[in-house]
């Protein structure tokens, strides 16, 4: 009974791996064939998606390959940069609303820096990795693995939410420019304004990857920390074995739930979707018109 539960936990986080490499190569694609959404504003989402494809990639070999160290390594890698990735969302956003005029942020926060930035992401989650991975004793593996690594993505999925939380007071103090105020130059007027209706949807979006992140990764690094300190809970508590499944599951949906957030909170992906599914289909058309014609000149020209 306990094995065919497995297989169907498995087969689950396999399939939902699969649709989520899936979903997130057409976010990409989105991205590689519109041009206006190659800016810096979206430059977090960037490495968002980069860190769920990889989560994904691993996800759907996990099943097949759960004994596997490095397999857990790279999934904690990927996980690491995708908690740090939403942590920096709230902080670029928070530094959007509180540097005026716009100028100075765009004068301090440049693409350039936001490449470093995520890059020192891939590089704190790889540092961290590195110790685990070539480790010999099983015992400081374990508490790597399971006290170290598990409290440190709750903690940072804890103060993500809390930075949230501050960002949005920020935005509910913000109060537009009056019109009998002194003089203020109107193209800077114009572009506080539009900063903030930018920075209140991207962290309303980043709000609800943050609360889905949260249901999705916390009941997996919990079971990691209660295995640790009661390795035998699966043999003598046969109903820990379901949550730990449940989790198990919860756990791959993540890198799924996000690309659906993005379509359904911001609208330039989903325009952009809207135009690359057009964009293909004129062209299946257009070569099937094609196609048609070329036939029809086949059979005239065999006539004759």
């Amino acid at each position: 009974m306990a094995a065919s539960y497995d297989i169907v936990i498995f087969a689950l986080v396999f399939s939902f791996s699969v649709l989520a490499v899936l979903a997130n190569l057409m976010v990409m694609v989105v991205i590689a064939r519109t041009s206006h959404l190659r800016i810096k504003y979206y430059a977090f989402v960037y490495n968002l998606i980069l860190a769920d494809l990889g989560f994904a990639v691993m996800g759907s070999i996990y099943p097949w390959n759960y004994m596997n160290s490095t397999i857990e390594d790279l999934l904690q890698i990927f996980s690491t940069v995708n908690a740090l990735t939403v942590l920096a969302v709230a902080i670029n956003r928070y530094l959007a609303m509180s540097l005026t005029p716009p100028s100075r942020y765009d004068a301090l926060v440049t693409p350039v820096r936001l490449f470093v930035a995520c890059l020192l992401m891939w590089c704190f989650a790889i540092g961290i990795t590195i110790p685990q991975m070539f480790t010999a004793d099983i015992n400081s593996y374990n508490v790597f693995h399971a006290v170290v690594r598990s409290l440190l993505i709750i903690i940072i999925w804890l103060i993500t939410a809390l930075v949230y939380v501050v960002v949005f007071r920020k935005i509910k103090r913000y109060k537009p420019p009056l019109a009998d105020s002194a003089p203020i130059d109107p193209s800077s007027e114009q572009s506080h304004s539009t900063r903030y209706r930018q920075t209140r949807r991207l962290l309303v979006t980043f709000s609800i990857i943050t609360a889905a992140s949260l249901v999705c990764w916390i009941p997996a690094n919990v079971n990691i920390l209660i295995l640790y300190f009661k390795q035998d809970i699966l043999r003598v508590m046969p109903g820990f074995r379901v949550y730990y499944g449940v989790a198990l599951f919860v756990y791959s949906l993540n890198t799924l739930v996000d690309p659906l957030i993005y379509w359904w909170r911001l609208d330039d992906f989903r325009e952009a979707l809207c135009a690359v599914v057009c964009c293909c289909r004129r062209k299946s058309r257009s070569s099937e018109v094609e196609t048609g014609v070329d036939n029809e000149v086949t059979i005239k020209d065999t006539a004759l």
